[in-house]
């Protein structure tokens, strides 16, 4: 929403930044009830979030690298 008057949105731009904001809020909420997180947790990456991720990029890399 801090972003509207930095780029001067009007009109159909600004609606969709305003309902884009909103939705993002309503799918974190919905998706912190479904999982009893917090707020913070579904915007925080965690630790084991990142190893996770390291380990999917380094064997795709390998497979990439494989193929070549």
């Amino acid at each position: 929403l801090i972003l509207i008057p930095i780029f001067q949105l009007e009109g159909a731009a600004c609606a969709t930044s305003i309902s884009y904001f909103f939705h993002l809020l309503f799918t974190i909420k919905v998706y912190n009830k479904l999982s009893n997180n917090t707020f913070l947790d579904s915007l925080l990456i965690k630790y084991t979030d990142i190893i996770y991720i390291k380990k999917i990029v380094l064997k795709q890399t390998l497979l990439f690298a494989n193929k070549y």
